[in-house]
């Protein structure tokens, strides 16, 4: 099947078979806004396709259509408070148009008590209600949310990490060689208030791992840390566990 959301979300219009869910991971959330109108406007104008012309695709284009509900992380995570909302808000029948969609940004922030609750949405969907998922790093999703939901990849360029999760990586590589760089692990921990950055740096020194195949013991270390990640344990001590792990390797 093709691959593309757009054309998947135009094909599945016309046969009345819409999935309530739709995972999209993205490295560009701002660049990816302009192709989320285009979805928005599928799911929501009553045109064969879009019109462009109607009071629907006019809200879409301003980000202001009542029946969408914009979720993004407060701080570093989407917390219970406002998947609580969401449920309170879609309690009712969409009325300006067939479906109540939300859309969530930064759906691997969302923790556990959070995403348990998202799972009424997607375990028993409502005919009326649509989400759309967007992520930068599909790995980290949570894997009960990732399993129910149709997922896309549609990355801006082929480089997925920034390049300060890149430089993050290559620290706690370097912090796992040296007893000396403590002091140096310990200002990082502190400059970096959204540990996210660290959650993604993990993902990356395991993919990294993954195209070398020649530490599987590592891989094996790297693989167990990015999955309790998914579930916001604590992140300082999953590192500092890491180092120590790493370090009796390399002696």
């Amino acid at each position: 099947m093709n691959n593309d959301i757009i054309t998947v979300i135009k094909n599945q219009k016309r046969g009345d078979k819409l999935s309530h869910a739709y995972l999209i991971e993205t490295n560009d959330f701002d660049a990816f806004n302009e192709k989320l109108k285009i979805m928005l406007k599928l799911l929501l104008c009553d045109d064969k396709e879009y019109c462009d012309k109607c009071q629907n695709c006019h809200y879409i284009d301003n980000f202001e259509h009542p029946n969408v509900l914009f979720i993004s992380p407060e701080k570093s995570n989407i917390k219970i408070n406002q998947i609580d909302n969401l449920r309170r808000q879609f309690n009712t029948k969409a009325t300006y148009a067939k479906y109540n969609i939300y859309v969530i940004y930064g759906a691997e922030t969302l923790n556990q008590t959070a995403g348990n609750a998202l799972l009424k949405f997607l375990e028993e969907p409502e005919e009326n209600i649509i989400g759309i998922l967007l992520t930068n790093n599909r790995s980290l999703v949570l894997p009960t949310i990732l399993s129910r939901c149709q997922t896309f990849t549609d990355l801006e360029n082929t480089e997925v990490y920034s390049e300060e999760v890149k430089e993050v990586a290559n620290k706690i590589e370097s912090y796992t060689k040296s007893l000396s760089d403590m002091v140096d692990y310990s200002k990082m921990l502190k400059d970096i208030e959204d540990k996210n950055i660290i959650k993604n740096a993990f993902s990356y020194l395991l993919t990294s791992e993954l195209k070398k195949n020649n530490n599987v013991e590592k891989i094996m270390i790297l693989k167990e840390i990015v999955e309790k990640m998914r579930y916001n344990v604590n992140i300082d001590l999953l590192l500092l566990n890491y180092l120590i792990r790493m370090r009796e390797i390399n002696e």
